[in-house]
């Protein structure tokens, strides 16, 4: 028949539907086509968020753990950018306290992703360095109980833009170590055609940010230091100056002006409150006696 309906003959005992069981074959190709595809379909979500913690290769990750355990086949080298804003000193040294914009990217794939560590230390107890924040392109933010905290791509970032975030260096200072896993990808929605990559970079505190300028004709010790409230200082004055006792953030600006005073020649001792306001971290000192300037690292704890 035409019409298309589906043709039904009779015996006495049964009623058959033409081509039943291959009917019955489709259906189940069908069904498994289904199941597969939801299956590829639920694996590519997952590796393309970032959900993926754990995975830089980093100490406390207990690796080798990085992008090239489920990525793999990729022939070209993916290759990678790590920048900041301010830039970095040379020899990668950045200033404590400060506000940095990092961004990460890679070329030599049609995409990217990655996973990024920051720690304080290259052990497996090493916990993360300085504080994340205001995220901004392509990431995600993981704190997990069994890793430090992780930074992760949100979804597969093309070639030609970049993921960015905002880091806040520690106050304190101290060595930062960077372990980053790149992960050049073909975007094909599946795990092959790409090639992974490890990066570490090592941060170190600005020589420029911790200065001890020495004068012609006077020194002073200072302490406690580490301090908390309160401060000492003793110096010898030749003879009969202008003295100024200031604190200064890393970046050079003026915190606090302690004092400033004409002294007599002698043995001097100064005695301060340190102000409230005063955030923990490195400062610096100036102690500057007729315009000559004498400078030491302070750290309010």
């Amino acid at each position: 028949m035409r019409s298309g309906r589906a043709l039904f003959w009779t015996d006495s005992n049964h009623t058959h539907t033409p081509h039943n069981h291959h009917m019955k074959k489709r259906t189940l190709t069908l069904l498994l086509g289904s199941l597969a595809l939801l299956s590829v379909s639920a694996f590519t979500v997952i590796n393309s968020n970032g959900s993926q913690v754990g995975d830089t290769n980093s100490p406390p990750d207990a690796g080798p753990y990085d992008c090239t355990n489920c990525h793999h086949g990729g022939t070209a080298t993916p290759v990678p950018t790590f920048t900041a804003v301010p830039a970095f000193g040379s020899g990668m040294t950045y200033l404590p306290g400060t506000t940095y914009t990092i961004s990460f990217a890679v070329t030599g794939y049609p995409g990217f992703g990655f996973d990024v560590e920051m720690l304080n230390g290259n052990t497996a107890t090493s916990t993360a360095a300085g504080t994340f924040t205001a995220v901004g392109t392509n990431v995600l933010v993981h704190a997990a109980s069994t890793y430090p905290i992780n930074l992760t791509h949100s979804t597969p970032i093309h070639t030609g833009s970049v993921g960015s975030f905002k880091w806040v260096s520690p106050a304190a200072g101290g060595t930062v170590y960077v372990y980053a896993a790149y992960n050049g990808v073909n975007l094909d929605g599946n795990t092959t055609g790409d090639k992974g990559i490890d990066k570490t970079y090592t941060l170190v505190v600005s020589p420029t940010a911790v200065p001890e300028i020495a004068a012609s004709n006077v020194s002073f010790n200072m302490f406690p230091n580490p301090a908390s409230d309160h401060l000492n200082l003793t110096y010898t004055l030749a003879k009969t100056s202008v003295v100024s006792i200031q604190i200064y953030s890393m970046q050079g600006k003026l915190v606090s002006n302690l004092l400033t005073q004409t002294l007599e020649a002698g043995e001097q001792t100064y005695n301060a409150d340190l102000p409230e306001s005063l955030a923990k971290g490195i400062y610096n000192l100036s102690l500057t006696v007729d315009g000559v300037v004498t400078m030491k690292k302070l750290m309010i704890h």
